[in-house]
């Protein structure tokens, strides 16, 4: 089951970097692709199992994890939509 799920999360990882290059300009594109990303990575990673815990532990569910990653998953496609409509990617 890893190895599907490692699979699927390639097709986000590999077009990740191309993406950000193009939403920030050449002189602050370091600095707004490292701050994206790690912000990111921090918040929804690092927050994660604390976020996590009380997901089980408030609703009383072992799946209410999947509750996190559904939230995650549609904040990622409307930044996307952000993204599409603002910069014209298709």
């Amino acid at each position: 089951m890893q190895i599907v799920f490692a699979f699927l999360m390639t097709g986000y990882f590999a077009g990740l970097p191309a993406l950000l290059s193009e939403v920030f300009p050449v002189q602050t594109r370091t600095t707004g692709m490292s701050l994206a990303y790690n912000v990111g990575v921090t918040i929804f990673g690092g927050f994660g199992p604390f976020i996590i815990a009380w997901l089980i532990r408030a609703a009383g569910m072992k799946t209410a994890p999947s509750f996190y990653v559904m939230f995650a998953a549609v904040l990622s496609l409307a930044a996307l939509a952000v993204l599409r409509r603002r910069f014209g990617f298709r």
